[in-house]
């Protein structure tokens, strides 16, 4: 089995490889990988992981055909560190100097965007060829109360990037469905999702976006994967409440179709013995 370096002690195993990969260490302040570089020429020559290697998708278009033989949708998420551009920019960076980079040096920012953009389109496109059929692109931009950077500065820097790879998913294998995951609320964004050819949300928290809206909104042109439940509902809430609150989102937002039903939230199981 493979090991983690000695200094790598916290977190799943899957996410603990990816921070090791990265150079990424959360339990430490400070220690943000880009945190220190100040120029596009620093930045040129910084650590970036070599996440396109072959080996990492050996065996992936079996693998994808055999679920397919049994009747099943394959979706695929590319390898990235918490989200795929923004989340991932934050953690090489810092979450305060990358703000303050989109503030005051925009074209560091978006060199930045532009190299971990063009890994993430390798990597889309090597998932499209294999044969998934939906394409999972996951950047958390809310938070509980607002888009986490206004909705003209997701315009202006991330709005182009997301384009340039479903685009490319989409010259792979034209009929790949893209579901785009982004936790907390970033409804203002949505229309321009949709533009750039997103099919499907994921999770529409309903403490924080209205389901029934979205649904009376955008229905007919995206699909909606989620919706059920706050976190104090999943943490307090009876077996009861958690049905009640599925049937109405079946009533109100299961109309005419288009919806996954499924918790807004992750929920640790007990783990079987």
């Amino acid at each position: 089995m493979q090991g983690l370096p000695k200094h790598i002690h916290m977190g799943e195993l899957p996410n603990l490889r990816t921070y090791s990969e990265w150079s990424y260490h959360p339990h430490l302040q400070g220690t943000e990988p880009l945190a220190a570089v100040r120029t596009i020429e620093d930045l040129a020559v910084s650590l970036i992981p070599k996440i396109t290697d072959p080996s990492r998708y050996r065996g992936l278009s079996g693998k994808v055909r055999d679920y397919q033989h049994k009747g099943l949708a394959v979706m695929g998420m590319p390898p990235h560190l918490g989200g795929e551009i923004f989340e991932t920019a934050w953690r090489l960076r810092g979450f305060r100097q990358l703000l303050l980079d989109l503030r005051r040096n925009g074209e560091l920012a978006n060199y930045l965007f532009d190299q971990i953009t063009a890994m993430l389109i390798h990597n889309a496109v090597v998932l499209a060829r294999a044969g998934v059929d939906i394409l999972c692109l996951d950047d958390d931009v809310g938070s509980r109360t607002s888009v986490i950077i206004s909705p003209a500065m997701w315009r202006e820097f991330l709005k182009p990037q997301m384009k340039k790879v479903i685009q490319s998913a989409r010259q792979a294998k034209p009929d790949i469905f893209i579901l785009y995951h982004s936790d907390g609320y970033f409804e203002p964004i949505i229309p321009d999702l949709i533009e750039i050819g997103v099919d499907a949300l994921n999770p529409v928290q309903p403490d924080v976006i209205d389901p029934a809206k979205v649904k009376e909104d955008y229905g007919d042109r995206l699909a909606i994967w989620g919706t059920v439940g706050t976190q104090t509902l999943w943490a307090w809430g009876r077996p009861k409440d958690i049905e009640e609150e599925v049937k109405v989102r079946i009533e109100t937002v299961g109309r005419y179709g288009g919806f996954i039903v499924c918790p807004a939230y992750d929920i640790d199981l007990p783990k079987s013995h």
